[in-house]
C-alpha cells in the first residue's frame, strides 16, 4: 500500500481479514463505518493483504483452471463512482507487474456492452474488476414462464431462457466481491439484488456508511448476500419480518442474533478508541432552516389538496376517459414536489385543474405564474379550456381575461372591450364582474420550454428557492461567513436543479451540476471543475447521484432542499464533505417548509431512526467487547514475550 492506514482503519481491515481467514461462517461480512472514515482504503488493504497467491500454502490449480483458484476481486459500484474508484486504487495501492508481488496489478473496467469481446480469462487475469450495479443486473436474465405452460416444459424453458443467457459476470467465480454503497441491494426482491445474490465468490463484502436505511428489514438482504447460514436458502423475508421486525405493540425491535452481529463492523465519527477520538475533524454544524409557503403557494396547495380528493379518472391523448385512481404514493410525491416549487409538478397534474380553481388568487402579480401553471399538453383538455364564457364556442385564438382567468373567444373579447372603451372593462362571466386589466393567449404548454420561467426568462420564485439564496448569501457573508466557501446544494428533483441553476445564473454565481442525465465524461468533468476552479463555488446535485460515494472535501457548506424518507440518505450527502481530509468547519442545512409534507417526512425519519439505533446500539456493545478482548489478548502476548 502507498497509503498508511490510520488506527481505526487497521482495526477495520483486521476485522475483514479475520472473517476471511477464520473458522466462523460466513467468511464474509458488512463494513459499515460512517461516511468519510475511509472504507475504500480499508477494502483495498484487505484486497492486497488477502491476495491468494501470497497466502501460506497456496498453490495454483494443477490443471490451470482459473475458476478453481480465483484471484480476482470484483468491485461493484454506482455508475457515478467508476472513475473515482479507479483513481483511488492508483492513489492508495502500489502498482505491480507480477501477481506474486504485494500490490495491485491489472485493473479492468467491465461493462455489459463489452460482453461479446470479453472472455472469462480476461477477468481472471485482472487483480480487480470494476463494474456497476446496472451491469450486474443486466448479467442475470429475467425468466417469465408462459401462461399455462406445463410443468414438464419448464426445465427446458429455464435452460433456454436463463442458463444459456447468463451474462459473463454470472459465469465467472471470483475470489471476493465487494459491493460499494451496498445499501443499493437492501430490497431483496429487486432484480439488482437478485443478480448480486447470484454472483459467485469465496468472500462477499458489503460497504455502506448507512447500512440500515429503513430499519432491521434491510439486514435480511445483506445477510442473504453474504450467505449467512441463518438466512441463505433457509429463511424467507416474511419469516425474517416475523422474527426481527418491529411489531405494532413492541417498544423496540427484537435483537439480531449474535452470529449475525459478529459479521457487522461499524465505527462512527463519535467513537473513541482507548480514550481518543478515531478522527479529529473541524467542527460540524447541523441545522434546519424553517420557512413558510409564499401566499400563492398556500393557495396552490389548497387547490391541489381539494382536487386530489376527486381525482379518480384520467384522460388519454384523444380525450377518452380512463378509469382508475391515483396511487397514494404518487400523490405524496406530488405533495413533495409542491413543497419545493409548484411548477416542477408533471404537466399532466395541471390537466385536472380548472381555471375557476385559481379565482382565489385575484392579485395580478400572480397572473403570469398561473398562466404557466394552467397550460396543458392534452389537446382534448385544451379544447375544453378554450370554450368562450359568452357563447360557449371553441376558438383556437381564445384569450384568457386577467386576473379572473375566464376565457373568451377573440370576437367576444374584442366586442366587450370595444363596448366599454369609455369605461373600465369588466368581465361578463356570470358572477365575476372583475376589472379586466389585460388578456393573454390560451396556448398549449410547450414541452420544450421550461414552464417555470416566463417569456423573458425570469424564474418564478418559491419559498425554497428564496431560502436557498438566503442561505448561500449567509455562508458568503464577509463578516459572519466565508466568501471563499464552496457550497453543495442537494435536491431530490431534477426540475428543482434546473430552476436553481437558472436562478444562480441570473445572480452571476458560477456553478456546475451533477445529475443522472449526464454521461460519465460530463460527470467527471463537472466534478473536477468544482474541485479545481476557485471561481466555481456551487455544485447543484441530485440526492441520488451526488449524495453517495464522492469525496468533495473542497466544499464546506451543504444545503438539502427537501427531507428524504430516511435520514441515511441525508447522512450520506453530508458525508461527501464531512470526511477525512476536510480542513474547514462544515455546515449542513436542511430546508423545511412549515405545515407541509416536509414535517411528515421528518416524523417518519424519527420513527425509522429509533429502530435503526436500537439495532446498531446492540451491535456497538458487541463490537466494543470484541475490541477490548483483542486488546487484552495483545497485551497478554506482549507480557509473555
Amino acid at each position: 500500500m502507498k497509503t498508511s492506514l490510520q488506527n481505526h482503519q487497521v482495526i477495520s481491515a483486521g476485522f475483514m481479514r479475520k472473517r476471511e481467514t477464520g473458522d466462523e461462517l460466513p467468511k464474509s461480512g458488512i463494513l459499515g463505518d460512517s461516511m468519510g472514515l475511509g472504507k475504500t482504503v480499508v477494502a483495498l488493504a484487505c484486497i492486497v493483504n488477502g491476495k491468494p497467491c501470497k497466502q501460506p500454502g497456496w498453490t495454483p490449480d494443477p490443471d490451470g483452471n482459473d475458476e478453481n483458484m480465483p484471484q480476482t476481486t470484483l468491485i461493484v459500484v454506482p455508475n457515478s463512482l467508476l472513475t473515482q474508484w479507479f483513481n483511488e486504487i492508483s492513489l492508495h495501492c502500489e502498482e505491480v507487474s507480477k501477481r506474486s508481488e504485494w500490490g495491485i496489478g491489472l485493473i479492468k473496467v467491465f461493462r455489459d456492452r463489452d460482453s461479446s469481446t470479453t472472455r472469462p480469462k480476461d477477468l481472471y487475469d485482472a487483480d480487480i474488476v470494476l463494474t456497476t450495479y446496472w451491469d450486474v443486473q443486466k448479467s442475470l436474465p429475467k425468466v417469465v414462464y408462459p401462461k399455462d405452460m406445463p410443468e414438464e416444459d419448464k426445465a427446458a424453458h429455464l435452460e433456454e431462457n436463463f442458463t444459456k443467457k447468463l451474462g459473463l459476470l454470472q459465469k465467472v467465480r471470483f475470489h471476493s466481491i465487494i459491493l460499494d454503497e451496498g445499501h443499493t441491494i437492501r430490497n431483496a426482491a429487486s432484480h439488482t439484488s437478485q443478480a448480486a445474490f447470484n454472483l459467485q465468490a469465496n468472500h462477499r463484502w458489503i460497504l455502506s456508511g448507512s447500512p440500515m436505511l429503513n430499519g432491521s428489514f434491510d439486514v435480511y438482504s445483506y445477510a442473504y448476500f453474504i450467505r449467512h447460514p441463518l438466512v441463505y436458502q433457509k429463511m424467507t423475508l416474511e419469516a425474517w419480518k416475523r422474527l426481527y421486525g418491529l411489531r405494532k405493540h413492541d417498544k423496540r425491535p427484537t435483537p439480531l442474533p449474535d452470529t449475525l452481529l459478529h459479521c457487522i463492523h461499524r465505527f462512527t465519527h463519535s467513537d473513541e478508541l482507548f480514550g481518543a477520538r478515531l478522527v479529529t475533524l473541524p467542527p460540524m454544524h447541523h441545522g434546519v432552516f424553517e420557512t413558510e409557503f409564499l401566499p400563492f403557494e398556500k393557495v396552490i396547495n389548497r387547490i391541489i389538496d381539494r382536487r386530489f380528493k376527486f381525482i379518480t379518472r384520467s384522460l388519454d391523448k384523444d380525450g377518452i376517459e380512463v378509469s382508475g385512481s391515483m396511487n397514494f404514493l404518487a400523490i405524496l410525491t406530488m405533495k413533495r414536489q409542491l413543497s419545493s416549487h409548484p411548477l416542477i409538478l408533471p404537466t399532466e397534474v395541471c390537466d385536472f385543474l380548472e381555471p375557476t380553481d385559481f379565482e382565489e388568487l385575484d392579485d395580478v402579480e400572480y397572473s403570469s405564474f398561473l398562466a404557466a401553471f394552467s397550460k396543458t399538453t392534452n389537446l382534448h383538455i385544451h379544447k375544453q379550456r378554450t370554450q368562450c364564457a359568452a357563447c360557449g364556442r371553441h376558438d383556437g385564438q381564445a384569450r384568457r381575461a386577467l386576473p379572473c382567468n375566464h376565457v373568451y373567444c377573440k370576437t367576444h373579447l374584442e366586442d366587450m372591450m370595444h363596448e366599454q372603451q369609455s369605461a373600465t372593462p369588466v368581465c361578463k362571466s356570470r358572477g365575476c364582474e372583475k376589472v379586466i386589466q389585460r388578456s393573454t393567449p390560451t396556448e398549449m404548454a410547450d414541452v420544450s420550454f421550461p414552464k417555470w420561467q416566463n417569456e423573458d426568462g425570469e424564474v418564478f420564485p418559491s419559498a425554497k428557492t428564496l431560502a436557498v439564496k438566503s442561505q448561500i448569501l449567509n455562508f458568503w457573508d464577509r463578516k459572519t461567513g466565508d466568501p471563499t466557501a464552496k457550497v453543495i446544494v442537494f435536491t431530490v428533483w431534477r426540475g428543482m436543479l434546473e430552476i436553481l441553476s437558472k436562478i444562480f445564473h441570473s445572480e452571476g454565481w458560477e456553478h456546475t451540476t451533477l445529475h443522472g442525465g449526464l454521461d460519465q465524461k460530463a460527470r467527471d468533468e463537472n466534478i473536477e471543475n468544482f474541485k479545481s476552479d476557485p471561481t466555481v463555488k456551487i455544485l447543484i446535485a441530485t440526492l441520488t447521484t451526488g449524495g453517495t460515494g464522492l469525496n468533495l472535501t473542497c466544499a464546506s457548506k451543504a444545503i438539502l432542499c427537501e427531507p428524504w424518507w430516511h435520514s441515511g440518505a441525508e447522512d450520506q450527502a453530508f458525508g461527501r464533505l464531512y470526511r477525512i481530509g476536510q480542513e474547514k468547519e462544515t455546515t449542513f442545512t436542511k430546508i423545511v417548509v412549515k405545515n407541509s409534507i416536509d414535517e411528515m417526512l421528518m416524523d417518519i425519519q424519527k420513527k425509522k431512526n429509533f429502530d435503526i439505533n436500537q439495532v446498531l446500539s446492540d451491535k456497538k456493545g458487541h463490537q466494543m467487547q470484541q475490541l477490548q478482548r483483542y486488546a487484552a489478548e495483545w497485551l497478554e502476548d506482549r507480557e509473555t514475550s
